[in-house]
């Protein structure tokens, strides 16, 4: 009888320690599925033509105010070539500075911990995203505009 109850507390003793080994072991496969999902989804949901777009057109545009101003003898000369300068930024901190949520049909009847790490995860790669496509269309703009100026006769390599 003693064998008995002491392999049955041996057995109850096993699958407690199973049971609590495994509840976080599913909290961090939810937390992991979660931000995998949070990923994918973020990167769908940006428009990465949009951000492309305004990094071209900012960087463009300020090489071209940057090249422009050279040719300008006027008290405004410097003041234009820093606007030229720092108008490539624009797009590129506008991207790291907003912050989109993502849709709250998506979190619909998800826990907490789930909720939490899907929204710090969509978030960031929102930011990630973002940034990554302005930077491309900055330089881009930056190499299209230098070969449009060189081809124009604008800008000389000495």
């Amino acid at each position: 009888m003693k064998t008995i109850l002491k392999s049955q507390s041996s057995l109850l003793a096993l699958l407690m320690v199973v049971l609590l080994l495994s509840s976080p072991l599913a909290t961090l496969a939810q937390q992991i599925s979660a931000e995998v999902q949070a990923k994918q989804d973020a990167k769908s949901d940006v428009n990465k033509v949009a951000w492309f777009t305004a990094g071209f057109i900012g960087c463009a545009s300020g090489w071209m105010v940057v090249v422009l101003s050279d040719e300008i003898e006027s008290p405004l000369r410097r003041p234009l070539i820093c606007l030229g300068m720092m108008v490539p930024l624009l797009p590129i901190v506008y991207a790291t500075s907003t912050s989109s949520a993502p849709p709250t049909e998506r979190l619909l009847g998800k826990p907490p911990e789930y909720v939490d790490v899907y929204v710090d995860s969509y978030t960031k790669e929102v930011k990630r995203q973002q940034v990554i496509s302005s930077v491309s269309g900055c330089a881009i703009g930056y190499v299209s505009t230098t070969i449009i100026l060189l081809a124009h006769g604008v800008l000389d390599i000495q």
